[in-house]
């Protein structure tokens, strides 16, 4: 359960919940978090999402012990591929992808949620879609995003020269290269490991 005070006052924070959760009604995919249900007491908005047990891919990278193998990050590269490939058939822009918005949940080999058993695995789920923009309207078109939002370091360089670029294909390939590289790169790696192996086979 996320618990998200809305200040009525603040139109733009307004209209970033109500998009955030416009996408999240619209999107259903096996790597892209659940929305199940969301209400608002006393101001107060409260949303019902999948439990991703197992934390974020940035907490993971950090007590993981040393980079990955790029044998074992292509599963979880493949499964955000997937995501983000149904996110830009949804015409959908993330806009702010990055490991500590990529959600780590076991999933048992029976198919069930959070197992914990032998045989479990990790799946992935994209997260956070406070700045993400559908960027396709019937009538008019492609949507130029005139915003300059998301976090630098994640960013294509080119999203940096011309900051009202529309996103282009080659882009998006430099802005999820980036993940594979954090993922397999000695420069992720920060300390000694509490994890021994990585959960995806």
């Amino acid at each position: 359960v996320v618990d998200v005070g809305l200040d009525l006052s603040d139109s733009t924070k307004l209209a970033d919940v109500k998009n955030e959760l416009f996408v999240l009604e619209k999107v259903k995919h096996p790597h892209i978090v659940r929305m199940f249900e969301h209400f608002v007491v006393n101001e107060h908005l409260y949303i019902f999402m999948d439990y991703a047990d197992l934390g974020n891919l940035y907490r993971f990278m950090y007590l993981h012990q040393g980079p990955l193998a790029e044998e074992e990050a292509v599963r979880p590269y493949a499964q955000i591929v997937s995501g983000v490939a149904y996110m830009h058939a949804q015409k959908i822009a993330h806009r702010d992808l990055k490991l500590s918005n990529i959600l780590l949940k076991t999933l048992t080999a029976s198919g069930g949620e959070e197992g914990g058993g032998g045989g479990d695995s990790v799946v992935i789920l994209i997260a956070d879609f406070g700045l993400s923009r559908v960027v396709y309207r019937r009538r008019s078109g492609l949507v130029t995003c005139k915003s300059y939002c998301g976090t630098p370091n994640y960013m294509a360089p080119e999203l940096k020269v011309n900051k009202s670029r529309l996103l282009k294909n080659s882009q998006k390939l430099i802005h999820l290269s980036h993940h594979l590289f954090s993922c397999t790169s000695t420069a992720s790696s920060t300390t000694p490991s509490t994890l021994t192996c990585t959960p995806w086979g």
